[in-house]
């Protein structure tokens, strides 16, 4: 499969900016229909509830290096951090990154780094996490050559055996994709054979706005 140019790239973070812009940091990364304080921290507990007890329980006390991929505001980051020691959120979108680095939390007992995601790369070096933590972003990938080279760089700085949590949404309609400007949805089925390289299953969901949204874990195949 071809993969996308420079141009895509830029053409898909300038939309993300675009979005920030309209919708606020707070609400970008977030479904539109979510539009309050309330609603936004009623799915943050939501996704918590949903997650996060999954990643604490596949952990197997070798994991020291976390990737947040697709961490908006960092809204995961720094717990990721405090976690397994380190962690790094990378994202396109410059204003969201802004706005982690300067909410970072204080005394946290992890090392927690920002990094701007460019063009498709991710700065770090081959086999470098031992954690790959990614929640609603593939789904706004929507070009399938964009989408397979993402997976392909994901793939690049995970170590074999590497603990996969991926979550996003399942849902289809009449056998079709739900599809916006911003975001489509994938089935279970998809995701696994997109992960050939791990053996991700699925443990869990929770629904937002009769939407469905998956929860897998899994881990790189040696």
């Amino acid at each position: 499969m071809p993969k996308p140019h420079i141009d895509q790239w830029d053409a898909r973070a300038a939309a993300w900016h675009t979005r920030v812009e309209k919708m606020g940091v707070d609400r970008a990364i977030f479904h539109k229909k979510h539009k309050t304080p309330a609603q936004l921290a009623w799915i943050t507990r939501v996704q918590q509830e949903a997650i996060w007890p999954h990643l604490v329980a596949a952990l197997d006390g070798t994991e020291q290096r976390a990737l947040d991929f697709g961490c908006g505001m960092g809204r995961w980051t720094p717990a990721l951090a405090d976690l397994v020691g380190y962690a790094l959120g990378v994202d396109p979108t410059p204003e969201l990154l802004t706005y982690a680095e300067t909410h970072r939390p204080v005394g946290g007992s992890g090392v927690l780094e920002y990094a701007p995601y460019v063009r498709g790369r991710i700065p770090a070096d081959d086999q470098w996490f031992d954690v790959l933590w990614v929640c609603m972003v593939l789904s706004t990938v929507l070009d399938d050559a964009m989408f397979h080279t993402t997976l392909e760089e994901l793939r690049r700085v995970l170590r074999p055996g590497a603990l996969i949590v991926l979550t996003d949404n399942t849902s289809r309609e009449d056998g079709r994709p739900i599809r916006s400007g911003d975001s489509m949805s994938r089935t279970v089925k998809e995701y696994r054979q997109a992960f050939a390289w791990a053996d991700l299953r699925r443990v869990g969901q929770y629904i937002d706005w009769h939407e469905i949204n998956t929860v897998f874990v899994g881990r790189v195949r040696a």
